[in-house]
């Protein structure tokens, strides 16, 4: 078998996807300031009460977009779920012809693990680091990029059957199917029916922000016209976050979604550098990266002080919903940075899922994303 046998299939939806991914992320940016960071917009929404997700402040200008964000990410995902053919498919297959093998309940718990603890040392993962830190051309995102990539490729190229390790964290397709036959159609019916109301939760809460949350506090008293133009000003700042929010959360989902990243077999069959010998080795995530990129970096053309390439560029002195941007400068290269990314990497190789198609997985009711992978991310991020 040719060794890009598969490249004719998956480049257009590898490109189309990963430049929708870079449209998300440049609406981000250019519409509130922020960048696209799937690990830490979660780890965000999983640290406020539920009462702060639920009935957002009107005052939270700063984060009320993340649930919004969630929300839309969440909403597109089912729909696209329950339309896919492909839908209801393990996809967590390596690909690797003879040792095809999935991951286990214990890879999960491990994976979910490191990927929450290297995530919250690197302050960032794929799409923080890959989509949006690579576009700015920092050096500091580059250093995680390669840590991540390096580990990432040295645990999916490891993990196969003759692996030490292997009989914890992957079992073969056999050894699936008597799993999935001796698992109770209850932990499937209650996984879905967790993702749903994830997606309901969610749905609801940027719902009430957007109708109720910008004139929370007004209580009908009279106000002076210097206060009634500073309310309506918040006003048009919170409903313009909502609308950039939603666009944004669409698109990345969409992104995702089109260019198989929310199958781990993608992942894991590039991660694997065995497939490069037998002829299985996955390209799609490159092309995804490809396209991201090329998206992203024209998104940063227009935002002073990051326009390198394109000088000419006409600069957006701030975003549409914000004062200012908001875009790291941090460029400290430490030993928590690396250390970080090659812990994400470790967990990233064995499970083949980072948080933006965690999230996915968990919102259509994948059973070991949701009882596994997420609980084991969280008590990872607490720990980071």
């Amino acid at each position: 078998m040719s060794l890009f046998a598969n490249v004719s299939s998956l480049l257009p939806g590898g490109l189309v996807g990963g430049m929708l991914i870079g449209l998300s992320a440049g609406t981000l940016l250019l519409g509130n300031g922020t960048i696209l960071g799937a690990a830490g917009i979660t780890r965000s929404v999983l640290q406020q009460s539920p009462k702060t997700t639920l009935f957002p402040s009107s005052n939270d200008t700063g984060n009320g977009w993340k649930v919004h964000f969630l929300a839309a990410f969440c909403l597109v995902s089912d729909l696209y779920h329950r339309s896919s053919s492909n839908g209801n498919r393990d996809n967590s297959s390596s690909g690797g012809g003879d040792y095809d093998f999935v991951v286990s309940t214990t890879g999960y718990a491990v994976a979910g693990f490191l990927v929450g603890l290297g995530t919250t040392m690197g302050n960032g993962c794929t799409s923080g680091h890959g989509i949006c830190g690579l576009a700015r051309f920092s050096k500091r995102s580059l250093s995680a990029v390669l840590a991540f990539m390096a580990t990432g490729m040295l645990t999916a190229t490891i993990c196969d059957p003759d692996c030490p390790l292997a009989p914890w964290l992957r079992e073969t397709l056999v050894e699936r199917q008597q799993t999935n036959a001796n698992t109770t159609a209850t932990v499937e019916v209650v996984s879905k029916w967790i993702g749903s109301a994830l997606t309901g939760v969610l749905v609801t809460a940027s719902g009430y922000g957007a109708l109720f949350a910008a004139n929370k506090g007004d209580g009908g008293n009279k106000k002076d016209d210097g206060a009634q133009q500073q309310q309506q000003q918040q006003t048009q700042a919170l409903r313009s976050d909502t609308v950039v929010a939603w666009v944004s959360g669409g698109l990345f989902s969409l992104g995702l979604c089109l260019s198989g990243m929310v199958e781990r077999k993608h992942i894991i069959g590039f991660l694997d550098a065995k497939g490069l010998g037998r002829g299985t080795w996955d390209p799609t995530l490159l092309f995804v990266m490809v396209g991201g990129l090329f998206v992203s970096t024209l998104s940063y053309q227009f935002v002073p002080g990051y326009n390198v390439l394109l000088k000419n560029a006409p600069a957006l002195k701030k975003p549409l919903s914000s004062s200012s941007y908001r875009v790291p400068t941090n460029t400290t290269i430490d030993a928590k940075l690396l250390m970080g990314a090659a812990l994400f990497g470790l967990g990233w190789g064995i499970g083949g899922v980072c948080p933006g198609p965690g999230v996915y997985l968990a919102a259509t009711g994948h059973a070991s994303i949701v009882s596994v992978w997420w609980p084991c991310f969280w008590l990872g991020s607490l720990l980071g």
